[in-house]
């Protein structure tokens, strides 16, 4: 492992799009691959006291289909590509991630800017959706080392959001 005084980031570019965005460009020929990492100013804690887990159940479902594409057209075209989509929050933010082939530019970009542009949140993905959470929040409470970490925060940050159960954080 590099000492931290002798590692150093590959060469990038910086830009601040008219709509306030910060843009960090860093190319890498190597490998025939473009991926997309966008990381967003809000997580669990900007979720409403007894809304708990609206920023991680928007995020998980960004994937269950948008206004054009079901849950299954979407997964099927990202999969034709070969390509791989992630969303989800932590405490503080929320992360979204995208990659595949250079080649596939233009349908990666497309299958990307859907989620986040026209999301659908469609009736029967949210309720499939909330009740695998439910499963798993039972299932958790079978094991104390998956509910240790929320009674400790509760404990430690008491009212403060922080203190709040907030859903799976990655």
């Amino acid at each position: 492992m590099k000492s931290p005084e002798k590692l150093q980031l590959p060469q990038y570019r910086k830009a601040r799009l008219p709509n306030g965005m910060t843009l960090l460009l860093m190319e890498q020929h190597k490998l025939p691959l473009v991926s997309f990492d966008l990381i967003l100013r809000s997580g669990s804690i900007a979720d409403p006291a007894g809304a708990e887990g609206t920023a991680s159940v928007t995020a998980s479902l960004l994937r269950h289909g948008t206004q054009s594409r079901t849950a299954g057209e979407y997964s099927h075209d990202l999969d034709f590509i070969g390509g791989a989509f992630h969303a989800g929050a932590t405490a503080d933010y929320t992360s979204v991630s995208a990659e595949f082939m250079r080649k596939d530019l233009a349908a990666g970009l497309d299958l990307l800017a859907e989620p986040l542009l026209e999301p659908a949140f469609a009736d029967v993905e949210v309720v499939k959706h909330l009740r695998q959470r439910m499963d798993g929040i039972l299932a958790a409470k079978d094991q104390a080392q998956h509910v240790l970490a929320a009674y400790f925060n509760g404990y430690l940050f008491g009212g403060h959001p922080y203190g709040r159960p907030a859903g799976r954080r990655r």
